[in-house]
């Protein structure tokens, strides 16, 4: 999942969508990052999936240089 990611954040790159330095090391981090937010979002109870969707669309973006 994270090379198939990272090869998505490559092709990015490639095209100037956005400027990723390294894309695997970027896959990673957005990979199991993501899942601590939702892991740390069940254990502290919390339920409101559309605006923790919303929030991470908004930092990946902003990691990506987009949407600003």
């Amino acid at each position: 999942m994270i090379d198939r990611l990272a090869a998505l954040i490559a092709a990015g790159v490639r095209t100037d969508a956005w400027s990723v330095d390294d894309p695997q090391m970027l896959a990673t981090f957005l990979f199991y990052g993501e899942h601590g937010v939702v892991g740390h979002m069940i254990a502290s109870g919390g339920r409101d999936r559309v605006a923790l969707i919303e929030a991470l669309a908004r930092f990946y973006f902003r990691l990506l240089g987009i949407g600003q």
